[in-house]
């Protein structure tokens, strides 16, 4: 083991500022610079070029010589990807993104021991965006009620006496990121209402159909809900499918809930600490190299495994509605409830997207197929979404708000 002795013969002090500049500048690199890993392993081979110059010529050397090379081969290896994936139009703007309330005194999200997390209740939120490369921005307000619940009514509206209720759930695309509070779709459908009816929306970033479970469950919708609804609305994604087995890292906490003998229980919650695996893979991949790998993986992996992994967290997904509908009747008696169903996701196939279509279908549940609404959005994508965050838009929003209006009558 002399090699080490070699490597690290000099004074200790050295050694642990040596140690500090690597992490130091790894994590300011990765925070605040734009295609991070190219210039971590630049910093990183000159930092081991000058550790290997410390060791005697033997076997040891050549390895230790090999892995630098390799590590400063990285750099350019990751500029010629990212420009060829940037050529290709598969690659998103690296983009600082900030949500502050006007008052800088609340966080955005707040934590809740039955659905992991809500927005912090009576705050007005900016949500500003700033894209690296492009130089795009995007600014939008998020006025939160007493409930946590955002805004849907204008406020001489809301203070009305109302027969009748509409409720809305489902993640982002319910709770209207990217857009004004009278963009969302639920403020658009009460506005083709005429506001007659009150509007609830009870959607949220990240939230699945396993948060409108556990929210009728824990009985808040009752509490929220002063008003019998005559339509219930919920608007999923095809992402909502691994958001039910809690896939993602940003799922710590939210409601975790089974399918066994024919039966949707819950099961407590996703796990509800930090995941430092998801935090150190989410810093990997930024590397636009490690992205192309992961893609590969996922293929392989998709060829062999993802028909199970599929039906699985399909049936968990179309499962856990249809107990959230069961549950809506048996406190409000039958109400129209209807699935608004994007496939928005470049991980599920069109045939995927059907399989839930039929699923959802063959166990009683109106659904309508947003991609099919938005007729030209496969060639014309950009007129429907609040670019440049590419969450969908005042347009698509308004469309789909048409069109439930149009078919209640039916329902």
């Amino acid at each position: 083991m002399s090699w080490i002795k070699d490597l690290f013969q000099r004074p200790l002090w050295l050694n642990i500022i040596l140690l500090v500049y690597i992490l130091v500048t790894t994590i300011l690199i990765l925070k605040f610079i734009y295609i991070p890993w190219f210039f971590i392993s630049i910093n990183l081979a000159s930092v081991g070029f000058f550790l290997v110059q410390k060791l005697k010529f033997g076997f040891v050397k050549v390895i230790f010589l090999n892995v630098v090379i390799f590590i400063g081969l990285f750099a350019p290896l990751e500029i010629i990807v990212f420009k060829f994936m940037n050529a290709k139009g598969l690659i998103k703007q690296t983009k600082n993104s900030y949500i502050t309330d006007t008052l800088h005194m609340k966080p955005f999200l707040q934590r809740h021991t039955d659905l992991g997390w809500i927005p912090s209740p009576s705050a007005i939120f900016v949500h500003n965006e700033s894209y690296i490369g492009s130089g795009e921005n995007l600014s939008v307000q998020y006025t939160i009620d007493k409930n946590g619940q955002r805004i849907s009514m204008p406020d001489d509206v809301i203070q009305n006496q109302f027969d009748e209720s509409v409720i809305f759930f489902g993640g982002s695309f319910t709770f209207g990121e990217a857009v004004e509070d009278n963009e969302t779709l639920p403020w658009q459908f009460g506005k083709l209402d005429n506001f007659n009816r009150r509007i609830y929306n009870f959607g949220f970033e990240g939230y699945g159909p396993n948060h409108m479970l556990a929210n009728i469950e824990t009985q808040r919708v009752e509490r929220i809900v002063q008003e019998p609804p005559s339509l219930i609305i919920f608007q999923g994604i095809m992402d909502h499918l691994d958001r039910v087995i809690g896939k993602h890292a940003w799922i710590n906490g939210g409601p975790r809930y089974i399918y066994e003998n024919n039966i949707v229980t819950r099961q407590g919650s996703f796990d509800s600490g930090i995941s430092i695996s998801n935090i150190v893979l989410r810093q990997f991949l930024k590397s636009h190299v490690i992205q192309n790998l992961k893609f590969l993986v996922d293929d392989y992996m998709k060829l062999w495994l993802d028909v199970p992994k599929f039906e699985k967290k399909a049936n968990l997904f179309v499962k856990i509605i249809v107990k959230a509908k069961n549950d809506l009747e048996e406190i409000y008696g039958e109400v129209p409830f209807v699935v608004a169903m994007w496939r928005e996701s470049k991980f599920f196939s069109v045939k995927e997207t059907q399989a839930i279509l039929s699923m959802l279908r063959d166990d009683g549940i109106t659904v309508v197929s947003v991609n099919l609404l938005l007729d030209d959005y496969i060639n014309e994508p950009n007129k429907y979404l609040a670019l440049p965050n590419n969450h969908p838009n005042l347009v698509a929003y308004r469309k789909i708000a048409e069109y439930l209006i149009s078919i209640e009558p039916h329902l």
